[in-house]
């Protein structure tokens, strides 16, 4: 794929290929590593760890647990881990589909790599909903956490499936950031993030399931849905896109 950064400066061949993450997959250990970047997320799911003073971490999975007894060694420090659940949606309606705009929280077990049981709520059977709602409901989209701040990206904001055509319309608001609470082994009820705060960040051309990676101190957006649009003055009708945008953080 060919992209163009805000600025309209091609991108190169590097920027164009996507760093490596991972989607969390159940009975994996994370192994969180020293090194200058932040996590990624897959479409509103993601790691969240209390920054080090080595400067964080990236997610890497390493081997399927097979024992509860040892802790794992390659967790950094004894700190809390979270797993997020960001916007999304839970329950499809065929016409007019519109998502969510919570948030929902759960701690992991370090010893055993699973979601602690309860998430950390007495008598609770569910994940924990944060307090702090997003200002818009969005589903089919992605996320990322840099530095304390957790930013969504938005996608559909309405969508309806027809026999003859689906009509898919984007969400294109500025995106929001959540400050991660300063303490997380502090965290009470496993409330995490704090009041939204606004950014300026948007889409150049408005888009729904596309995916997101980190390099450095870039966001890239690749492909997905988008709505109509021009380029290089052409007009380009809704659909599939190949396009890369490139945000910096």
């Amino acid at each position: 794929m060919h992209g163009a950064s805000l600025d309209a400066t091609p991108t190169s061949a590097a920027y164009e290929a996507p760093a490596v993450s991972f989607s969390p997959d159940a009975g994996w250990l994370a192994s969180w590593h020293c090194a200058p970047w932040q996590l990624a997320l897959k479409i509103g799911w993601i790691w969240v760890a209390k920054l080090t003073a080595c400067g964080g971490g990236l997610p890497v999975f390493a081997s399927p647990v097979t024992s509860g007894a040892t802790r794992a060694a390659s967790v950094v420090t004894g700190e809390p881990v979270y797993l997020v659940a960001v916007l999304g949606d839970d329950s499809f309606q065929v016409s007019g589909n519109t998502g969510r705009s919570d948030f929902e929280s759960c701690p992991v077990d370090l010893t055993t790599g699973h979601l602690v049981a309860n998430c950390g709520i007495a008598g609770g059977t569910t994940w924990v909903v944060q307090t702090n709602d997003d200002p818009q409901a969005t589903y089919g989209h992605d996320a990322v956490l840099y530095f304390s701040f957790l930013y969504p990206f938005y996608g559909v904001q309405r969508e309806t499936i027809g026999t003859a055509a689906t009509t898919i319309q984007a969400l294109g608001s500025a995106i929001a950031r959540f400050p991660l609470i300063g303490d997380l082994a502090a965290a009470a009820a496993s409330q995490i993030l704090q009041t939204f705060q606004s950014a300026s960040t948007s889409f150049v051309v408005h888009r729904a399931y596309y995916q997101m990676s980190r390099l450095l101190a870039y966001v890239f957006v690749l492909g997905g849905y988008a709505e109509a649009h021009t380029e290089n003055g052409v007009a380009v009708p809704a659909g599939p896109t190949a396009l890369v945008e490139r945000h910096q953080q």
